[in-house]
């Protein structure tokens, strides 16, 4: 009589790295005032920016240098547009409160 084969099964544990990065969101532009921008808007209407190729910013601090940069650049050409920059902000892009569409 032969002993019983074991067969030993070992757990396999996969360690998925979850990269999230950071937009920077411009708010939408109200509709009953001219440039001037409702920062208070759900994210789903924000935009990225830039709106063609959006930056993905590896951290936080890194995208609010650039809004701050962006805004001084954007005061000097045109003091409205600078408004936008002034509510902008930078969102994760896992945050939930932005539809998976506006990624693609």
């Amino acid at each position: 009589m032969q002993p019983a084969m074991r067969l030993a099964i070992r757990p396999c544990s996969t360690a998925v790295l979850v990269l999230a990065g950071w937009f920077l969101m411009l708010p939408p532009e109200r509709t009953d005032y001219a440039h001037r921008y409702d920062a208070d808007a759900p994210l789903a209407q924000w935009s990225k920016y830039p709106v063609q190729n959006p930056t993905v910013y590896d951290t936080q601090a890194g995208c609010e240098n650039d809004i701050k940069a962006q805004s001084a650049t954007v005061l000097q050409l045109n003091a409205s547009l600078a408004k936008m920059f002034e509510a902008a902000r930078c969102v994760s892009t896992d945050d939930p409160a932005l539809p998976q569409a506006r990624f693609n």
